[in-house]
């Protein structure tokens, strides 16, 4: 559990992430609701998910498991990055409801097989309300349940088969009341619409318009102003768990089904998937990046008008077109029209391993003879459409600085002069993301034709800089063992879906070794490893690289002098078969065995 806990939390902070990264358009504001489409039978959802019945009705996000016990697991696991999320951490009152009831669960079949959720509720901050479909359990258990609430100062209430757990007695009130009557956040026509968009048992669901108090629990203070993009994109979104494996997790994204203009994700609306190139020239040092497919070119640039009018901005963006085009010569559309412009993306790199981002446009265009295009040979000149592509495709893709441009081997960049030196000399030196995805055997993940793909690895993102103190704790704990942790969130024919893989330790074939050196952070630890008692022990290394062993409670066992970092993880396996254990890790080129005395193993290194 340990491994799936761990990477669904990646898929976790890169939504929140990319919202941010959609986040600096920054033009969005509210505007009046269209024409609600209709939803299926609030009856039938119930049925699918009962304790949806137990859930207030100003609940501002949703996590549903398939069981109490599997949410227990989840809530509780060691990282506590699930946990976090609900506000159980540092051994709060919630922290220890958590672990308690996952212990009771694994002594009770009904209880552990019961239905249940967690809702969040804003009073001041995030609010936990626990519900369990309860009908099914003995009332010893459910006794040793509320008994278990009140050891931890929660308040329970019980009602129509249902009983609920929250630090808020007035919130678990409130649940009570709900139940009595009838009504819940199922009645909330947006929020059912969001849950049949997958019939999957374990889903997040939150309310985009409220992402301005949902945000600074999670967030950096200095990040939660983007909050205003999730608010526009839609109404409700679900995250549905679609595939997931210790180096590799699938989810689907759903925003509600309402057709609802001002919502940004009617951009995307009946707009073709075409081919996915970003990855073989951005640099392997990026933190981020934002594709766009322009195969349905015409349709996509249509659709952000639409959305433009539906925020009363349709005419300042008119009126800025026709500026651009006077100063130009040209109008951004018949200028993408002549470049055949295919591809966009916007990105985000580290020219050096401890600097701050700089960030570029690049175009992919079909006719590299166009006289609105630099030659190859002419390296960096001045850019003369600045603002084009932004009117045309959003504020995303807007830069304070797009003075200058180069173009290589069908691709435009743009941006500013220091940024377009450094691009410019990574990409003629032959360093780009596909070759560190090649390396770390997770090529597959940018899918070969979308609409849209974001990237973005947590491991080269500066998670001080990004996450909320408690939060941060959580994170640097979901980093044991990886070396690389590539996600994309992309939309294509199937839908949008986020996928997150995990790569430990690997050889740098493709990427050139300075740049992959400086993309990489190289874990120390403490890495969990078994003993031969069956029990647990911690390994990590210190500044100094000497590499310690240690009892979970941070006794010291024993500490050796090595030479090198760890590169990955540390793992406790029985390489002879007979019973005892040694410890397994990589540094530099060789492959070491340690025994559980510390000694190096006959052999070793290889």
């Amino acid at each position: 559990m340990r491994g799936k806990t761990l990477i669904a939390y990646i898929a976790v902070a890169v939504l929140l992430i990319a919202g941010i990264v959609f986040g600096v358009v920054e033009l969005f504001s509210d505007g009046k609701k269209g024409d609600d489409g209709s939803v299926k039978d609030i009856q039938t959802l119930i049925s699918r998910n009962p304790v949806l019945r137990a859930v207030p009705s100003d609940a501002v996000a949703v996590l549903s498991f398939e069981n109490f016990g599997e949410e227990m697991k989840v809530l509780g696991d060691r990282t506590k990055v699930f946990g976090a999320l609900v506000g159980a951490v540092d051994d709060n009152k919630t922290a220890v409801f958590v672990e308690s009831c996952a212990a009771l669960a694994e002594t009770d079949p009904k209880l552990k097989s019961s239905r249940a959720l967690v809702s969040l509720h804003y009073s001041g901050g995030l609010v936990p309300v626990f519900s369990i479909e309860s009908a099914r359990c003995d009332t010893t258990v459910l006794s040793e349940l509320s008994h278990i609430a009140q050891e931890a100062g929660m308040s329970s209430r019980s009602a129509e088969g249902f009983t609920v757990f929250s630090i808020s007695d007035a919130l678990a009130l409130s649940a009570e009341r709900h139940l009595k009557s009838g009504v819940s956040i199922a009645s909330n026509e947006d929020f059912a619409s969001c849950m049949f968009q997958s019939s999957s048992k374990n889903t997040i669901v939150f309310s985009n318009e409220a992402a301005g108090k949902i945000l600074p629990a999670y967030l950096d203070r200095s990040l939660t102003r983007y909050s205003s993009f999730l608010k526009s994109y839609s109404s409700w979104t679900l995250m549905s768990i679609d595939e997931i494996k210790d180096e590799r997790l699938r989810m689907g994204i759903h925003p509600s089904n309402i057709p609802v203009t001002r919502f940004y994700s009617q951009v995307f609306k009946d707009v073709k998937a075409g081919s996915m190139q970003f990855s073989k020239v951005v640099p392997s040092s990026t933190v981020w990046s934002v594709a766009l497919s322009l195969q349905d070119r015409e349709r996509l640039a249509e659709n952000h008008l639409t959305f433009m009018d539906a925020q009363s901005r349709l005419a300042v963006a008119t009126r800025e077109r026709q500026t651009l085009a006077k100063s130009a010569g040209i109008s951004p559309e018949d200028w993408a029209k002549l470049l055949n412009a295919m591809e966009i993306v916007r990105l985000a790199w580290r020219p050096e391993p401890e600097a701050d981002p700089v960030t570029a446009v690049m175009v992919r265009v079909g006719n590299g003879r166009s006289s609105h295009l630099p030659s190859s040979e002419d390296g960096i000149v001045d850019y003369a459409y600045a603002g084009f592509v932004s009117n045309l495709f959003g504020g995303l893709f807007h830069m304070d600085d797009e003075s200058s441009c180069f173009f290589n081997d069908g691709w435009l960049a743009y941006g500013s002069r220091l940024a377009m030196e450094n691009l410019r000399e990574r990409i003629l030196g032959g360093d780009n993301l596909a070759a560190l995805l090649s390396d770390a055997s997770a090529s597959s993940i940018i899918p070969g034709h979308a609409v849209f793909a974001a990237y973005f690895s947590p491991s080269v993102c500066k998670m001080d800089a990004t996450f909320a103190t408690g939060m941060k704790k959580a994170v640097d704990a979901t980093f044991d063992g990886a070396a690389y942790e590539p996600c994309v969130l992309f939309l294509d024919g199937s839908g949008m879906n986020l996928e997150v893989r995990r790569s430990a330790a690997f050889e740098n074939m493709k990427t050139p070794a300075l740049v992959s050196d400086a993309q990489l952070l190289v874990p120390t630890g403490p890495f969990e490893v078994s003993n031969a008692d069956g029990g647990k022990n911690l390994i990590q290394q210190q500044s100094n690289n000497y590499i310690s062993l240690k009892e979970t409670s941070g006794k010291g066992i024993w500490s050796i002098p090595f030479s090198a970092p760890i590169c990955g993880a540390v793992e406790g396996i029985d390489y002879y078969g007979n019973g005892k254990i040694q410890y397994a890790f990589c540094a530099g080129d060789s492959f070491y065995l340690l025994d559980r005395t510390g000694r190096f193993v006959n052999g070793f290194p290889a």
